[in-house]
This record gives structure tokens, C-alpha cells and sequence, in this order.
């Protein structure tokens, strides 16, 4: 033994606090039941929170990247080019498939169908947010067409669908 060391401790012999369910008791069976009950339960509904926040994680995800993705719209300018037709069609893409795989996006952060009720995910706020942060980035790359002239918005750029009207008379003679 070093001269560091401590001296072993000797356990006491306390008898057990009386809120300390005595395992040698007849209703021993009952009390474990009922205790591995309330942990699955606690444990479900942990695990049930944490699916929940790693779902509005990924529901903010887009949020995260619509100032990146303004700014380099930004930065391309307004002339048509390979690089301001790419990232401005990148802008357009992305949401799109981002709200059309908004369920496949999800589904990894359902609950199990034999889950009880307290212990479910609710993901219907977390998927409206994730819609909602796309049509928003969406907005963006929309805006940018607006300003390079590709989006119709003008009477002029309908004129060709306005019916021509003919002529009421038509001479004939030449004087």
C-alpha cells in the first residue's frame, strides 16, 4: 500500500429508507411492472422529444440557406449568362424538390404505429415550417427572374394573345 493511498471504507449497516421499495416485499412483481412501465414510458416520450426537435431542425434547414442563396443571386447580376442562369435555376429547383419531398423528408422522424399516445411525434408544425421556409426561398429565386425581365408580368408581354381585330370595310377601288 502506498503512503498516498486511503484506507478502504467499511459499508455501514443502515436499514433502508421506507421510500425505497423493499425487493423482498409481496408485491415485489407489481412494483417492478409498474416501474418498467413508467421508464418505457419516460423513455418513449424522450425519445419522442428528440425525433420532435431533430424534425424542426431539419424543418429550418431551408431557412438557413435563403441568404446565402440571395446573395449569390445577388452577386450574379442581371445579365443573362451560364452563371446567373444556373444559380437563378438552382434557386427555382431546390424548393420545388424540397416541397414536393416534404413527406420522404419526414418520414424517418415518425413515430411507430404501436407507440402510445403520449409518446407520439406530431410532425404537421414542422412540415408547415419547412414548406413555408421553401415557398419563401422560392420568392427569392422569383424575385431574381422579375429583375432580369424572364417573368411576364407587363401587358406587353401578353399582346400576343390579345385577338387582332379585322378590318370593318375593305375598298376595293382604287381612286
Amino acid at each position: 500500500m502506498s503512503k498516498y493511498a486511503l484506507p478502504p471504507i467499511a459499508k455501514p449497516n443502515l436499514p433502508m429508507p421506507q421510500s425505497v421499495p423493499n425487493h423482498q416485499s409481496v408485491g415485489d412483481e407489481k412494483m417492478s411492472s409498474v416501474m418498467s412501465t413508467e421508464k418505457s414510458l419516460t423513455a418513449s416520450k424522450i425519445l419522442a422529444r428528440k425525433r420532435s426537435a431533430a424534425a424542426m431542425n431539419l424543418a429550418t434547414s431551408p431557412g438557413k440557406s435563403i441568404l446565402m442563396t440571395g446573395f449569390m443571386l445577388w452577386m450574379s447580376g442581371r445579365h443573362l449568362n451560364v452563371f446567373t442562369i444556373s444559380t437563378t435555376s438552382m434557386a427555382l429547383i431546390n424548393p420545388i424538390k424540397g416541397v414536393l419531398g416534404t413527406n420522404a423528408n419526414f418520414k424517418r422522424f415518425e413515430s411507430p404505429p404501436d407507440a402510445p399516445p403520449g409518446a407520439r411525434t406530431n410532425l404537421l408544425q414542422a412540415k408547415a415550417i419547412y414548406v413555408a421556409l421553401n415557398l419563401v426561398a422560392l420568392a427569392v429565386g422569383m424575385y431574381k427572374m422579375n429583375s432580369m425581365g424572364l417573368l411576364p408580368m407587363t401587358t406587353a408581354d401578353w399582346t400576343n394573345l390579345i385577338d387582332q381585330r379585322g378590318p370593318e370595310e375593305i375598298n376595293l377601288m382604287a381612286v
